[in-house]
């Protein structure tokens, strides 16, 4: 399975195997994006609202499951320069690089976004 995955259509992407988490169109506070996640992972109460309490409650996530986790997003989130968007792709990038995971998390784009994706998750952080 590859880290990051571009589609033509992510709204209609499925995987059976696997349990899908979609990010919608039009996010751009981090505070909604760590929402939508905390609440579609089932973070636990504690969960810190920040880039590390993301990090730490997504690989537990996925650590945990017992299946692929793949999320999907409608569109990029955050503005095109966006500090915020660079921050969390990287995050995503290296968390799906994780060998201990074995390549349990995927990340889905849309395939008209794939320079945007890979210029912003490259960004040193």
């Amino acid at each position: 399975m590859s880290a990051i995955l571009f589609v033509d259509d992510p709204e209609s992407y499925c995987d059976a195997q696997a349990q899908i988490v979609r990010v919608p169109r039009g996010i751009r506070s981090k505070r909604k994006l760590l929402s939508v996640l905390a609440d579609r992972l089932e973070f636990p109460r504690y969960f810190g609202w920040n880039w590390d309490a993301l990090s730490d409650c997504l690989i537990n996530a996925v650590a945990s499951s017992k299946q692929p986790i793949v999320i999907v997003h409608a569109d990029l989130p955050f503005g095109e320069h966006s500090e915020l968007r660079a921050i969390y792709l990287s995050l995503l990038r290296d968390i799906a690089a994780r060998t201990d995971l074995g390549g349990s998390l995927q990340a889905v784009f849309a395939a008209r976004d794939e320079a945007a994706v890979k210029a912003a998750a490259s960004e040193p952080r």
